[in-house]
C-alpha cells in the first residue's frame, strides 16, 4: 500500500492488484478497513478512476478488494465467475480502448444554430437502432449503451462540422 499512494501516475495508466482494501466507495456498505480511505484520497488526487464493477465481489469472503484504477477514458473491468481458475478471487477482464482518445476535459465540439438542425437528422438516424435502456441487463450492457450513444453525438457531430477553410492567397 505504502508503494501504491507514492507512486505518480503517468498518463493513460492502468493500476490494479490484489489492493486488500475496504472502502464504501469500491463496496456499498463496507467499512473503511486497512487504509481504504487513504487509497480513495489518492485515486481522487492523481485523477484515476475506479474502473470496476462496484459492490461485485472479487474474493471469496464477499469483499471486493481486487481493484482496478485508471486514468484512460472509457477503461473498464468486470468480474468474469465463468473464468474461476481455483482461486480465492474472482478472474477479472480489464477492457481498455485501443484507438487513441482525447481527454473528455480537453474535447472541444461546437455546433452551431446553422448546423443543429441536421445535427439533430443524424443523430435520430443514428440513434433508431440504439436498443431500449430498459433491456439493459448488466454493467456491461450499459457500458455498450452508451458508447454507442457516444459514438452517434461524435460521428454526427462530425459529418456536420465542416473544417476551417484556408483563404486563398497569390504569391506577390
Amino acid at each position: 500500500m505504502d508503494y501504491l499512494i507514492n507512486l505518480s501516475p503517468p498518463a493513460r495508466c492502468l493500476i490494479g492488484g490484489d489492493i486488500n482494501v475496504q472502502h464504501d466507495a469500491f463496496e456499498p456498505g463496507a467499512v473503511n478497513l486497512h487504509r481504504g480511505g487513504e487509497l480513495v484520497q489518492w485515486v481522487s488526487e492523481h485523477g484515476m478512476d475506479f474502473v470496476g464493477e462496484i459492490g461485485v465481489s472479487t474474493h471469496a469472503a464477499d469483499h471486493v478488494i481486487d481493484l482496478i484504477f485508471s486514468n484512460v477514458v472509457f477503461t473498464s473491468t468486470t468480474v468474469h465467475q465463468d473464468l474461476h481458475c481455483g482461486s480465492d478471487h474472482q478472474s477479472m477482464i480489464t477492457m481498455l480502448p485501443t484507438t487513441p482518445q482525447t481527454q473528455l476535459s480537453d474535447a472541444r465540439i461546437k455546433i452551431t444554430d446553422s448546423q443543429l438542425e441536421p445535427f439533430a437528422d443524424l443523430v435520430r438516424g443514428l440513434m433508431m437502432d440504439m436498443p431500449c435502456p430498459e433491456g439493459v441487463g448488466n454493467v456491461a450492457q450499459l457500458d455498450d449503451l452508451a458508447q454507442h450513444f457516444i459514438q452517434s453525438l461524435l460521428a454526427a457531430a462530425q459529418a456536420v462540422i465542416k473544417p476551417a477553410q484556408q483563404e486563398w492567397t497569390t504569391a506577390s
